[in-house]
């Protein structure tokens, strides 16, 4: 977004600040025992299933991790105007017993609870706040190069990138991190660590107050004004 501003003239850019999305870090966390080899790994994602987010790519993927990890399950929780396009798609592809919608769910972090890897395979995207909820839960995530994640996912660090639409290369990461759990749950911690340092919602308010105060300070008084 920030980016784009630069772009226009008549958004100077000493004027633009960016405030990123927090999100809540201070519930009880206890560090996952992800890919738990007795268990079958939960691959999944969240959020609005809208055109953009790219769950088909997500979808597309499915049988090919069940090529290398045949018992995997899949998780798509949400809802929204693509859900019955991607049920059909789930059905077409034969998937219907590993992979599960979860619709109607106010918390979906709650869903992301149940899942040993996040992925986020949008076609264009913000922040991604919802990558957020995963991240501060230490889930590994996969997500597209799109839009603001850049932003908190530093490639093979924080998280895995892939090509924005490709099914195989989000496949392959899914099926590398399955096969590495050790890899998988360091990723997912030093996911954690990077929202614990950079996207707190405590932050987000503290610097929100700040710019207001900022702003508020720039701007004649009222007593000002009538002089």
């Amino acid at each position: 977004m920030r980016d784009e501003l630069f772009t226009q003239p008549r958004y100077p850019q000493e004027l633009i600040e960016v405030i990123h999305s927090g999100v809540e870090t201070s519930f009880q966390h206890a560090t996952p025992e992800l890919l738990d080899p007795d268990q079958s790994p939960v691959i999944g994602t969240a959020g609005p299933l809208e055109f953009d987010k790219g769950h088909d790519v997500f979808i597309r993927a499915t049988p090919l991790i069940l090529q290398r990890v045949p018992n995997a399950q899949f998780v798509i929780a949400g809802t929204g105007p693509e859900e019955t396009r991607l049920r059909q798609l789930v059905r077409d592809l034969k998937m219907t017993e590993q992979v599960t919608f979860v619709s109607g769910m106010a918390d979906l972090a709650v869903a992301i609870e149940a899942m040993d890897i996040f992925v986020l395979p949008s076609l264009r995207q913000g922040l991604g706040t919802i990558m957020l909820e995963a991240m501060a839960r230490s889930r590994p995530v996969i997500a597209s190069q799109s839009g603001g994640i850049y932003q908190i996912v530093k490639a093979g660090v924080t998280g895995l990138l892939v090509p924005p639409s490709d099914s195989a290369a989000l496949a392959q990461c899914v099926i590398d991190l399955v096969h590495n759990p050790k890899q998988a749950r360091e990723l997912g911690q030093a996911a954690r660590e990077q929202v614990l340092t950079h996207f707190r919602v405590e932050d987000m308010v503290d610097k929100t107050a700040e710019m207001y105060r900022a702003v508020l300070g720039e701007m004649p008084s009222p007593k000002d004004v009538d002089a």
